[in-house]
């Protein structure tokens, strides 16, 4: 959206304006690049289901909606050329009939989510929760107590400290490993 203002932006009529990462951008800087370009036609490209923009130096109070209920939707693309297709199974549930172009890749291994497989004395293991609660509930279990581990409740800074993080969110009973020196190279998700 910086581009316009940027680049030497040349005052000129254009039929459309196409803004793909459309979530990414304030609402008000949209609008601005569309009067700018003198659009008669805006498209919007994005996930309709990803986190929008937070204007953080807000001086009144804002609301977030679904762009579904500010924008029409004409068009939902279920294709993944990115995810895997257990990953595009996966998110099925929100995103239906979603489909991957990966055929032949699969990053997760689905298990039944039980506290009990919680390995507690992995060495070098930050087990993230996020409440105070479920820190209190992970301590009592025993976990944390590998050799350079501990429990904690969720905090970026704190996880990248550590070789392997492990997060327990009792809200949406799944629990993810990741190894965060080799990026994504294994994951296990556990649904119920």
């Amino acid at each position: 959206m910086a581009s316009i203002l940027l680049n030497e932006f040349k005052e000129q009529t254009h039929s459309r304006l196409l803004i793909d990462e459309a979530m990414m951008n304030h609402f008000g800087a949209i609008i601005t690049a569309t009067l700018l370009a003198k659009a008669k036609e805006l498209l919007l490209i994005d996930d309709i289901n990803q986190i929008p923009h937070i204007y953080r130096d807000n001086v009144f109070s804002m609301s977030y909606e679904k762009p579904n209920t500010v924008v029409k939707v004409s068009r939902e693309l279920l294709r993944s050329y990115r995810n895997p297709i257990d990953v595009a199974y996966a998110l099925n549930e929100i995103y239906s009939g979603m489909y991957s172009t990966k055929e032949g890749t699969l990053s997760f291994i689905m298990d039944g989510y039980d506290r009990s497989k919680l390995s507690i004395s992995v060495p070098q293991t930050l087990y993230l929760t996020h409440t105070h609660a479920g820190k209190t509930q992970l301590k009592a279990m025993g976990c944390g107590q590998g050799n350079e581990s501990r429990s904690a409740e969720s905090n970026l800074k704190k996880c990248s400290n550590s070789k392997k993080s492990v997060e327990e969110s009792s809200n949406l009973q799944q629990h993810s490993t990741r190894n965060s020196n080799n990026h994504a190279s294994h994951r296990k998700l556990y649904l119920p």
